[in-house]
């Protein structure tokens, strides 16, 4: 009887094994997607993030409005403090209107908390100094000196490092797909510039059709080679 257990204990064994394996994998990706960003096709690149976008999110307790009110003015002005005096600008910062949670007022809440008032405030930051943002992710626990708790965990406010240069890779990456092909059979990739100097798939592109005489002439010089 003990016999006919073994096979199947090999298997859960040999899948937990490989559960652990794509679980470690992923925590990889992901400590790497804080500092870069795959850009995908039939080829794939690892790029270094070139924008990102920080929220500080705290949260304020309390009966008042007006006080809370006060108290977030206040802590406001200590996080954008502590954000230019590292670098960050005007421009770069921008301050989201309160959300409030009236604890009474909820139907399925318990009615008997301490506080009736729970205030997210937001102060998100979007720059291209990337580095530099990731230094301060890193000091923002200064700011308690100060009496802010910055929060993290909240799925709405995660930290996103972008790319935004992806039409200036397209021309290398689309030679990089014509690639793949062309181990399967063998040809010649070409770009026919219309001299506009406008990305292929931006909304102001516009075709100029005057440039497929040429094309069309390429292709009959190459087919009497």
């Amino acid at each position: 009887m003990k016999n006919k257990w073994i096979v199947p204990a090999i298997i859960i064994a040999v899948g937990l094994f490989l559960l652990g394996q794509r679980i470690e994998q992923g925590i990889v990706r992901s400590k790497e997607a804080v500092r870069t960003v795959s850009v995908k096709g039939l080829s794939e690149r690892e790029v270094p993030a070139d924008k990102v976008i920080w929220p500080l999110v705290y949260k304020e307790l309390g009966n008042d409005l007006g006080t809370i009110y006060r108290t977030i003015n206040t802590k406001n002005t200590i996080v954008i403090n502590f954000l230019k005096a590292n670098g960050i600008s005007d421009a770069e910062i921008s301050i989201a209107a309160p959300g409030i949670v009236d604890m009474q007022a909820e139907r399925y809440g318990n009615q008997s908390v301490p506080y009736r008032y729970n205030v997210t405030s937001v102060i998100t930051v979007s720059s291209n100094q990337v580095e530099k943002v990731r230094e301060l992710i890193v000091k923002q626990a200064s700011l308690l000196e100060k009496g802010v708790a910055i929060v993290s965990g909240d799925y709405q406010y995660n930290t996103q490092f972008l790319f935004t240069k992806l039409n200036e890779l397209k021309p290398e990456m689309i030679a990089e797909d014509f690639a793949y092909y062309q181990t399967i059979l063998p040809g010649t990739f070409f770009f026919l510039g219309t001299g506009t100097g406008i990305p292929l798939h931006a909304d102001t592109w516009d075709f100029d059709e005057s440039i497929l005489e040429k094309g069309i002439q390429l292709f009959l010089d190459l087919a009497k080679l």
